[in-house]
């Protein structure tokens, strides 16, 4: 199942120039997070926003004998950026996205302003009334 998130932006400059900045913030080995951007248009980037991070998982066998084994985890969110509303498109995204808009924030020379979309279903049922009769 995939999860669809929206977010509004109000964008400092072209898609393009931010798409390019984008490139500029590249997912490495060597890096902890970073953007693949798959496509830069006039109206809509597509990417990836893939962050790395480190854990420690502790395991006992049927003897007690405890073993410390260092992990690495990756988390990837799909995203595309449009020029015009829904500004953001979060594909799959993890709950917590404050990683990547600061990502995104530094790449838009921290002028960007992201913020929810907010949904009145009583004024989409009002208005589908209105043009339905």
């Amino acid at each position: 199942m995939n999860r669809i998130r929206w977010l509004n932006a109000d964008w400092p400059t072209s898609m393009r120039a931010i798409g390019n900045k984008l490139n500029k913030l590249p997912f490495t080995e060597d890096s902890m997070d970073g953007f693949t951007i798959d496509r830069i248009r006039d109206n809509f980037i597509e990417g990836r926003y893939i962050e790395k991070y480190n854990y420690q998982e502790l395991l006992a066998d049927p003897f007690g004998k405890e073993e410390l084994i260092e992990r690495t985890g990756y988390r990837s969110t799909d995203f595309i950026l449009f020029s015009n509303f829904p500004h953001i498109q979060l594909k799959n995204s993890q709950r917590n996205i404050k990683d990547f808009v600061n990502r995104l924030l530094e790449a838009c020379d921290f002028k960007l302003v992201v913020s929810p979309i907010t949904v009145n279903l009583l004024d989409w049922v009002a208005s589908f009334q209105r043009i339905t009769d």
